[in-house]
């Protein structure tokens, strides 16, 4: 039973989706981090920021509810080995959305910290 676990517990760390303090070592090996900066807008109540991989076919990932006061925001566990690309929005008090930035790739991928 013991080594069941033992062995249950290396495969979910090597997929990624167990951490622990000595995992997260293992983690930086496999993934990047990158701060994109955010423009500022007048009379915005938020950001959202959308970001995918050279892989996905759309922007299926997502960070919502910036605060409007951020000048940057740090993407963490991008996957090393793949381009991202991204964009941003703004969020105006009554809720309409506008894109400030136009597609853009990634350029300062780093070790994750």
């Amino acid at each position: 039973m013991i080594k069941l676990v033992i062995i249950v517990l290396a495969v979910l760390v090597i997929s990624g989706v167990y951490f622990s303090k000595n995992s997260l070592a293992f983690a930086n090996l496999r993934y990047s981090q990158a701060t994109v900066s955010i423009p500022h807008v007048a009379n915005t109540a938020y950001y959202n920021l959308y970001y995918k991989s050279q892989a996905d076919k759309s922007f299926i990932n997502g960070v919502g509810r910036i605060p409007a006061v951020a000048t940057g925001y740090t993407i963490t566990y991008l996957k090393k080995g793949l381009g991202y690309q991204y964009y941003i929005t703004a969020i105006d008090n009554l809720g309409k959305q506008t894109q400030i930035t136009p597609i853009t790739w990634i350029q300062n991928i780093q070790n994750m910290n």
